[in-house]
């Protein structure tokens, strides 16, 4: 187990290193994050939409893994 969590830890550090790197690179300033509280903080708009009983986005990869699980089955 301690074998395969330095390799883990060894890969991780490497893909840290690697992706600093390209944004070190890249000219393009970081995309910013929504404001908290605001229009596009979908998160937030959803949560109060379920609060007030209005339809929310529903992840659809469950619905997608259960239609292949019973194609499986059958």
């Amino acid at each position: 187990d301690e074998k395969k969590d330095e390799a883990r830890e060894k890969a991780r550090d490497e893909a840290r290193k690697k992706l600093e790197e390209l944004s070190a690179k890249s000219k393009e300033p970081p995309k910013p994050l929504p404001e908290f509280g605001s229009a596009e903080d979908f998160p937030l708009v959803q949560a109060l939409n379920q609060l007030k009983g209005k339809p929310v986005a529903v992840s659809k990869t469950q619905s997608e893994r259960k239609a292949a699980l019973d194609k499986d089955k059958q």
